[in-house]
């Protein structure tokens, strides 16, 4: 075997390699971009109960027979702070309604979660996620993500970034309508 010869084979071997790794790494990113998705609409909800900065529990377990409005949110995030007020307008508006919003605090300092809380006058129930079981459940890669679950449980829509008053307003519409 000559040299030419061994550096095509060598050539062949390093290409074969290359495109199994290409071919396996984007079988893995299409998987999980899929499971994602399947996991994040007309699945049931991932239960959790959130321990709240006023000292209490809720769990989403009770919330049965309401559409609840899941927000995963941070002080230092600049689309959070945005969407804080149209939160806590849809949250007064729909809070007698059969509706509940939930706010998950993430990756954040406790100080700055509950002074962020008092700067926006929110007053639906939040808590933080310490260990980032809850974020981890609904696959929060970032804030504000925010999750309506519909009355039977089942997550009915996801939001990645901030939420309009007015989409919000729309699809609570909707969910209270089934």
């Amino acid at each position: 075997m000559n040299d030419t010869t061994a550096k095509l084979e060598k050539r062949g071997k390093a290409r074969w390699i290359i495109t199994a790794t290409a071919i396996g790494f984007l079988l893995i990113l299409g998987y999980g971009l899929r499971s994602e998705f399947v996991s994040a609409v007309g699945s049931p909800a991932p239960d959790f109960t959130l321990s709240l900065f006023d000292g209490g529990e809720l769990s989403l377990a009770d919330q049965r027979g309401v559409v609840v409005v899941v927000n995963f949110w941070a002080s230092w995030c600049s689309p959070c702070r945005h969407e804080a007020p149209a939160l806590e307008r849809v949250w007064r508006e729909y809070e007698d309604k059969g509706v509940i919003f939930v706010g998950v605090n993430v990756n954040d300092v406790t100080d700055n979660a509950m002074a962020f809380i008092e700067e926006f006058d929110i007053t639906y129930p939040n808590g933080p996620d310490p260990y980032d079981r809850i974020s981890k459940a609904y696959r929060v890669t970032g804030v504000p993500e925010t999750f309506l679950i519909a009355k039977d449980g089942h997550l009915a829509k996801w939001y990645r970034g901030p939420v309009t008053e007015d989409g919000l307003r729309a699809a609570l519409q909707e969910l209270l309508q089934q």
